[in-house]
């Protein structure tokens, strides 16, 4: 059976298309300003191909093929749309721009031969100027990287931070940024050698352009494995994880600017310079492991929160909301047996995931503001187990996205989203493109339908792109430009 991308609007569900009959597909980020969803579609039998698509409501559109690999796929949108980023079959990075309409691979910066992403939350800025992943050298015996930004493009690499101490770093990852862009987060490599004996990851940030490690909870060693994955939208609160007793935690670093001096290791010199205070992300009530996914993007009440999964007594999972460091336990489904949070609105109100009922069948769902549980609507047939997942949500909590099975056979009344057609158009003869905007070719049948774009404005040297996807065979017969003249 299929795997089919959902939407949920207002929590209201909308099944997305495939790029092909019997295909799988899955969403992987959506933009709150255009509420296009991008993701991932299978486009030959058996899933021996993926494509990167984007979804205009109901309608997939495949993005244009880019970079070296023959499959693609999409994991980020911008949050005004107009940027798409993703990577094609040999893992190099790829940018999309005009809302998809165009894509081309991200050259990595100065020396390296490609270039990755490695994040899974925000690695492109809010207007889609920035983008955030690492140039790498693959080779024997040992790989190279480096944290870089996109600006527009043009890749600049981020230093490595100091490290005292520690033997200096020579390889490091940019896993996400702040909204505007102006601060990386990461992690950096010190190898193993003389003096220090022990390869160590430290979680870093940078700023103005310079590397900052991120501090140890106090009364620790700084971290053998360490990394920062996401942060609030202003920058001003990093999470991550470290290792508190030896045992890896997950943490938030608040206070960036505050710094802390430690010779480490023992008797090496000079002493490392580390930023934040780390606070540790508490335990369910007997539990022994959690694990934060997402974070709110704003402060709630003053504080920062963060949502995933945690254990319980029993050593059951269940999603879990941290409002500082209090871990609350978000429940699941009645007599069910697990449950995981896998996005939060930027406010903290609404937390989306997914949870196993009693018969263990597994559904998409949402927590509200008073921490009330809700299933999603799902497209599956009843006696499926899988209904679905909600994998993300938009700042405002208004755009869900994720996936679930498709029923075996659409009922015999079953109503087809009529297709969509989109018009872009560039002013600068072709280089970028703005956002598509669509409209709906109407249903079948309707021979007589108009599709107009009107009160386009004023322009010179302007290109038009038209782009659709149907279920079934289209051609176009024609179309046509009215323009008047400018007065002056």
């Amino acid at each position: 059976m299929s795997i089919f991308a959902l939407r949920w609007d207002s929590f209201a569900l909308t099944k997305m298309q495939q790029l092909i009959v019997d295909g799988d597909a899955r969403p992987a980020g959506g933009s709150q300003a255009t509420r296009v969803v991008v993701g991932v579609g299978w486009n030959l039998p058996g899933g021996s191909g993926v494509k990167a698509a984007q979804w205009h409501g109901a309608t997939i559109a495949q993005l244009p093929d880019a970079g070296a690999g023959g499959n693609t796929q999409a994991v980020a949108i911008s949050l005004d749309g107009s940027v798409i980023v993703g990577s094609d079959g040999a893992g190099s990075a790829i940018r999309w721009t005009g809302g998809g309409a165009a894509g081309g691979p991200l050259s990595p910066g100065a020396g390296y031969t490609s270039a990755a992403f490695s994040g899974q939350n925000r690695i492109v800025s809010s207007d889609g100027r920035y983008i955030v992943g690492t140039s790498e050298v693959v080779a024997s015996p040992s790989n190279l990287s480096q944290a870089t930004i996109w600006d527009n493009g043009a890749a600049s690499l981020l230093p490595y931070p100091a490290l005292g101490g520690l033997n200096p770093a020579t390889n490091a990852s940019a896993f996400g940024c702040d909204a505007a862009g102006d601060i990386v987060i990461g992690n950096a490599l010190s190898p193993a050698g003389t003096p220090f004996l022990t390869a160590t990851t430290v979680a870093c940030l940078w700023t103005g352009g310079a590397g900052r490690p991120l501090a140890p909870v106090i009364g620790e060693a700084p971290a053998a494995s360490g990394g920062s994955l996401f942060c609030l939208a202003d920058g001003s609160i990093v999470y991550g994880f470290t290792q508190v007793g030896g045992v890896q935690r997950y943490v938030y670093w608040d206070s960036l600017a505050t710094t802390s001096s430690i010779v480490w290791p023992p008797g090496g010199e000079p002493a490392t310079t580390f930023y934040g205070v780390a606070n540790v992300l508490a335990y369910l009530p007997g539990g022994n492991s959690a694990s934060a996914l997402a974070c709110a993007d704003d402060l709630v009440g003053g504080s920062p929160v963060a949502v995933g999964y945690a254990t319980d007594a029993s050593g059951n999972q269940w999603a879990t909301k941290w409002t500082g460091t209090a871990a609350t336990n978000l429940g699941g489904l009645p007599s069910g047996s697990a449950s995981q949070a896998n996005g939060v609105s930027a406010d903290g109100s609404i937390v989306v995931g997914t949870a196993w009922d009693a018969a263990g069948v597994q559904w998409p769902v949402y927590w509200d503001a008073g921490l009330v549980i809700h299933k999603l609507p799902t497209a599956a047939d009843a006696a499926d187990t899988f209904q679905g997942e909600a994998l993300g949500i938009s700042p405002d909590g208004t755009l869900i996205w994720g996936d679930g099975d498709a029923p075996a056979a659409p009922p015999a009344a079953a109503v087809l989203n009529p297709p969509m057609v989109f018009l872009s158009w560039s002013d600068d003869r072709g280089h970028a493109f703005g956002s598509p905007v669509g409209q709906s070719l109407g249903a079948g049948g309707e021979y007589l339908k108009s599709v107009q774009w009107q009160r386009l404005g004023m322009a010179r040297d302007r290109v038009f792109t038209l782009e659709w996807s149907s279920p079934v065979q289209t051609v176009l017969q024609g179309a046509w430009i009215v323009t008047e003249p400018a007065l002056s």
